[in-house]
């Protein structure tokens, strides 16, 4: 590719970021967004609209394939703990994600497909954990935590 850029729908679909190429088939964009949120992109390769299949791809109301942005989900609690899960409803509780250990705790990249609120819960240690760096709620007998995707 000569020229890629990229276009998110909180931006009108304006395609005005261009890419940085930071190696043979390798390129990086860095941008900030202001909280998590369902946040549709595609890809402008030499002028061609595409979407990545490194990415989860959803369909939006004019039936078009667009890709969605990761969003890190964090566990700030227990740097030195063995392993951390986060467990979500967005899959009906079915699997753990395995969260990666960083410098500051422990990270996991999800997407969250469309616009709404997402309940999940931390697995540290063998025990059931919520994070007060993420607003909670209580759901019957349990307290989860949740997140608000614009």
């Amino acid at each position: 590719a000569r020229t890629v850029m990229i276009a998110f729908d909180i931006d009108g679909w304006v395609p005005t970021h261009f890419m940085r190429q930071v190696a043979h088939h390798r390129w990086e964009l860095v941008r900030h967004f202001p909280a998590l949120q369902a946040i549709q992109f595609k890809f402008i390769v030499d002028g061609q609209w595409v979407t990545s299949p490194d990415y989860t791809v959803v369909h939006d109301h004019h039936f078009e394939n667009n890709t969605i942005v990761p969003a890190l989900m964090r566990w700030e609690g227990d740097v030195d703990a063995s392993d951390v899960f986060v467990w979500m409803d967005i899959d009906h509780w079915k699997r753990p994600h395995r969260m990666r250990r960083c410098q500051k705790g422990w990270v996991l990249m999800t997407t969250f497909p469309k616009p709404g609120s997402y309940q999940f819960k931390f697995y540290v240690n063998g025990e059931w954990r919520i994070s007060n760096k993420y607003e909670a709620i209580q759901c019957g007998p349990y307290v989860n935590n949740i997140v608000h995707c614009r």
